[in-house]
């Protein structure tokens, strides 16, 4: 992988940026994401005798620099970036850090603040394939010397307005974020003994995320997990649920907490507890979601992922290393 960027395989550590070197272009025959997102619907063609001029179409604004230049700036404390919430992410208020503007050493030590540890900071660039020639995003990661605790990734573009991070997350310990050089990111992990998680996303050039499904595969009592999205208001004590010793095996898609999919792979081999099962399907049923067969859902999960794309994010050259101590 590190042959797709110049500066993915630089040796060396200590706070000197290399040249941020621009991503090669994919194959023309490479995968396009717009297989997996929809077009929206067009318009239905309106026929008219006399039809007025359109105006000319506004150019796109020119960056002043190219992407890379900006990058290498902001790792040398001569740009600042802005965090900023995404308005479609429920928990975009609990990022870290928070909304505002910051310098390198600025952000490093806000995660800092809230994930004390020591850090090796690592940096790579891609282009999304929604994105056009010299869309590289900045890709920022913390990676913690301890693999029993969180590391830390963010994403950053350079637009007409400047240094922008619009996704940053952190994850291991039980969860994993796999990221692909062509923008696909999965990720996903354990919610306890019967629930795992799987989710599929991509990259824009803004440097935000795109969803394009999350996934659980559910067992017995926890089974009862889907009807917190199906209607997180609902009373406790009214919810449909299910007993320990349920063999109850359900694989959901969320598209949205309006769009909620599910496909049932196996039951207790116990009737009166099958039945119990059967009375559950029902009851979510009737609260909004809708089963599909297993090929069904199979067709809605098959995304083409090339994994030769990986970036293998351990691998990267350490930039930083960064420390802060817990504070009890």
């Amino acid at each position: 992988m590190a042959g797709l960027l110049s500066f993915a395989g630089m040796a060396g550590c200590g706070k000197t940026a290399e040249p941020v070197a621009e991503a090669e272009e994919e194959d023309e025959d490479d995968r396009n994401l717009s297989d997996v997102i929809e077009d929206e619907d067009e318009p239905e063609e309106v026929q008219v005798e006399e039809p007025a001029e359109e105006p000319e179409p506004e150019e796109d604004e020119e960056l002043d620099m190219p992407r890379s230049d900006a990058y290498e700036m902001f790792l040398a404390g001569e740009m600042d970036v802005t965090v900023l919430e995404d308005p479609n992410d429920p928990y975009a208020q609990y990022m870290i850090p928070a909304k505002g503007t910051y310098s390198y050493d600025e952000l490093i030590d806000a995660i800092l603040g809230e994930y004390p540890g020591k850090y090796d900071v690592k940096y790579t660039m891609f282009t999304p394939q929604l994105g056009e020639e010299g869309d590289d995003v900045f890709v920022l990661y913390l990676e913690n010397h301890d693999p029993s605790f969180y590391s830390w990734i963010g994403f950053i573009a350079y637009d007409t307005d400047g240094l922008n991070m619009r996704f940053c997350q952190e994850f291991g310990y039980r969860s994993f974020f796999d990221l692909y050089y062509d923008g696909y990111v999965l990720t996903g992990g354990s919610n306890g003994a019967g629930a795992q998680d799987f989710n599929c996303h991509c990259v824009l050039p803004d440097s935000s995320l795109r969803t394009l499904f999350k996934s659980s595969h559910l067992y017995s009592s926890w089974c009862g997990d889907i009807t917190w999205t199906l209607d997180p208001d609902m009373d406790y004590e009214l919810r449909p649920t299910l007993t320990y010793d349920s063999g109850l095996e359900m694989k959901v898609l969320y598209f949205g907490d309006d769009d909620v999919r599910f496909t049932v792979s196996g039951y207790s081999d116990n009737k009166s507890v099958k039945a119990e099962e059967e009375r559950f399907i029902q009851a979510i049923k009737e609260m909004g979601a809708v089963e599909i067969d297993a090929d069904e859902y199979d067709s809605l999960t098959n995304v083409d992922i090339d994994e030769s794309k990986l970036i293998n994010l351990s691998n990267l050259s350490t930039y930083d290393t960064v420390e802060k101590e817990t504070e009890y």
